[in-house]
């Protein structure tokens, strides 16, 4: 009898397995849209919208620092595809322009601005996290150009 309620405790004992101590691997930035409140290991595949209400806090093109020269740099990006700049000079005159974008590229790395005038600028997307994205392109009027803003 001691033998069988052994051998039943050991049999219980290795049938039971620990995948319920595995990690579960995913998201765990619940300010993402691919929050995963199972995940206990986070594996860096959380991807963040682009839409919602920027403050830009850096704009420099080639080595001119343009931000030095707004008291203010907003960009909103619409969930439409539509986007609008409203910057504020320093002598509190406003440029105001609208535009369309499309996200694209390998994980969405790519955002294509299309103002109003038709011109097409390509920003790659260096870093975005729930508060900020940092952008980067080869080519805005001819110059590289890197812009860092903060959501609103």
């Amino acid at each position: 009898m001691k033998k069988t309620i052994y051998f039943l405790f050991l049999i219980t004992l290795l049938s039971c397995s620990n995948s319920d101590d595995a990690p579960v691997l995913g998201c765990t930035d619940p300010n993402s849209i691919n929050y995963n409140p199972d995940a206990t290991e986070d594996n860096n595949s959380c991807q963040y919208s682009i839409i919602g209400e920027w403050l830009i806090t850096k704009y420099t093109l080639g080595s001119t620092n343009v931000a030095a020269s707004y008291s203010r740099m907003y960009m909103e990006i619409f969930n439409d595809n539509s986007i609008l700049f409203d910057n504020t000079l320093l002598d509190g005159s406003r440029l105001i322009y609208t535009g369309q974008y499309t996200v694209g590229g390998t994980n969405n790395s790519r955002l294509n601005i299309t103002n109003e005038f038709g011109d097409t600028t390509i920003y790659d997307v260096i870093e975005i996290t729930s508060n900020s994205i940092k952008l980067y392109s080869s080519d805005v009027l001819g110059e590289e150009a890197n812009i860092e803003a903060i959501k609103i």
